[in-house]
């Protein structure tokens, strides 16, 4: 059933002119600002059926409610096209997992979304807190964080996982006033492991051949501004979880501190993770059954060199952690 209702683009190569012209199609009006353009553009580069839910996106503005006589030609398409055209109303996603990153987040979010009680969006860090909200935001602002969550089907949590949140001052703003109950999980792991982690990860985008001149060169930039997210500058930060980890336990007291060892051991992880949800324990699939997303290390000479640095740049952070959080206990105090 098509006749004169076309869809004015194919559903591949989106850009933000084809997205003006839905925005056209639709509303009658381009959009407000980029971050109305953004949203829509998410949806349809990263969803499997990008046409359908843009018309989600769309058709539940209030803009639309008159033009819907015109548009039931396209709906009853829609319809016969894809059974799933209902659409339930959408909650507030209630589960982050703010990182940090290189602590395990990819494991758990894997683990997390075997279970049939937790809802994970298409991509798994949306970063809408620390990334995608603009300046001065307001609740208002908020209602662009739904379109992540298409494809809810009634689950208990929908669950957001950005490691960028634990530090980012957009998402501890953001956050608690966007959903006070929410449940959090932090990953934490040895500051020292996470930086050398993060150094191998990140190789190919900031070209340092030697840890030692990545990390010296960090440490003289700290505090200074525009820092590139590969930076060493930033990968020192990251480590430094402990004023972070505080600042959301202010606001969210219940929040469950997962050790990067733990992941160790992914069966009894699990069932501290689901008591603490309230949901069934699930067995973790093989999948877990070796470390995801894990960047391969060296054991050299530099590495070491490294790590003697990181141990002195890190020294009062672990202590720290060790006496006010009681975690990483295995870390041995530094000398």
């Amino acid at each position: 059933m098509k006749g004169d209702h076309e869809w004015p683009f194919s559903s591949v190569d989106l850009d933000g002119s084809k997205i003006d012209t839905l925005f056209e199609f639709f509303l009658g009006r381009g959009p407000k600002d980029e971050t109305e353009r953004n949203v829509a553009l998410y949806i349809g580069r990263h969803y499997p059926n990008p046409l359908l839910e843009l018309f989600r996106h769309f058709i539940c503005r209030d803009e639309v409610q008159g033009r819907m006589q015109d548009m039931y030609p396209i709906i009853f398409d829609l319809y016969l096209r894809e059974r799933s055209f209902g659409q339930r109303i959408i909650p507030k996603a209630n589960l982050f997992c703010i990182g940090a990153a290189r602590c395990g987040t990819t494991s758990l979010s894997v683990l997390l979304s075997e279970h049939p009680a937790v809802h994970l969006p298409a991509v798994k860090e949306p970063n809408f807190f620390s990334h995608h909200l603009p300046d001065g935001a307001t609740e208002s602002d908020f209602r662009w964080y739904e379109p992540f969550f298409t494809g809810y089907a009634g689950e208990r949590y929908l669950c957001d996982f950005s490691p960028n949140y634990i530090w980012s001052d957009s998402a501890k703003s953001a956050i608690p006033r966007y959903n006070p109950n929410a449940t959090i999980i932090a990953c934490i792991r040895n500051p020292i492991d996470r930086a050398m982690s993060d150094y191998f990860y990140l190789r190919d985008y900031h070209n340092f051949r030697s840890p030692v001149d990545y990390f010296e060169y960090g440490m003289s930039r700290i505090g200074q501004a525009d820092q590139a997210w590969f930076s060493a500058s930033v990968a020192l930060r990251k480590g430094k979880y402990l004023d972070d980890i505080q600042y959301w336990k202010s606001h969210f007291p219940r929040m469950l501190i997962i050790e990067f060892d733990e992941l160790s051991d992914m069966a009894r992880l699990s069932t501290k993770i689901f008591r603490h949800l309230g949901i069934k324990n699930i067995n973790p699939s093989q999948r877990l059954a070796d470390p995801i997303n894990q960047s391969k290390q060296e054991d050299t000479e530099e590495s070491r060199r490294a790590r003697d640095l990181l141990r002195d740049f890190y020294r009062d952070e672990i202590e720290a952690i060790q006496d006010v959080l009681g975690c990483l206990k295995k870390a041995a105090h530094p000398k």
